[in-house]
């Protein structure tokens, strides 16, 4: 991709100028408002790859009532000539959001050739990097989602609603409680 879309060239410029920029004892940058309504990723692109046949569990992970969800179930196999395949029934992915549950859907950046992209020009700058895209849909800020906790960089892009990040001290993988900041979340506002 030689050009990225206006948003997402917003989205790089802010990574090299801001981000690039940071002294190292910084514990996160964010930008309130720096894309007016995201399009380059939306729920009908979500959608788009949730009713794909060939995904399977190890992509995504969906949450119910603060419990993960056993979606190996919904693999069906259909047989062919002199085999068999393998392939997901998305039936239980609608059926828990119609309850409210949440979703993560991994590897976004194998997904989207625009999100692909834009996680190669964030490792230009760094050796050794290897950039991932992750997308969520919370429902409900009740529904005690995932602990997540990263031994790296991460960059947070809230495309849609709003939600809170309880962002913890830098290199600390076991919170003890006492966070550094909680940032309320508003769709076009990326957060390092």
């Amino acid at each position: 991709m030689s050009e990225f879309p206006p948003q997402l060239r917003l989205l790089r410029d802010f990574y090299y100028k801001k981000v690039l920029s940071l002294p190292a004892e910084a514990e996160q940058v964010h930008a309130p408002g720096l894309i007016a309504k995201p399009a380059f990723f939306t729920l009908a692109h979500l959608q788009r790859h949730l009713c794909n046949p060939l995904l399977t569990p190890a992509w995504f992970a969906l949450m119910w009532q603060g419990r993960a969800v056993d979606c190996l179930r919904a693999i069906d196999r259909k047989p062919v000539q002199k085999g068999e395949l393998s392939f997901f029934n998305e039936n239980i992915i609608e059926d828990y959001l119609a309850r409210g549950a949440s979703l993560m859907l991994r590897g976004m950046e194998f997904f989207e050739p625009v999100i692909n992209a834009m996680c190669g020009a964030i490792d230009t700058p760094h050796q050794c990097v290897s950039s991932s895209a992750t997308a969520f849909f919370i429902q409900r800020t009740d529904d005690s989602y995932y602990r997540l906790t990263d031994a790296h960089d991460t960059m947070v892009l809230q495309l849609a609603g709003q939600s809170t990040w309880r962002i913890f001290k830098r290199f600390t993988l076991q919170p003890a409680g006492d966070h550094a900041t909680g940032i309320v979340m508003n769709p076009g506002m990326p957060c390092i």
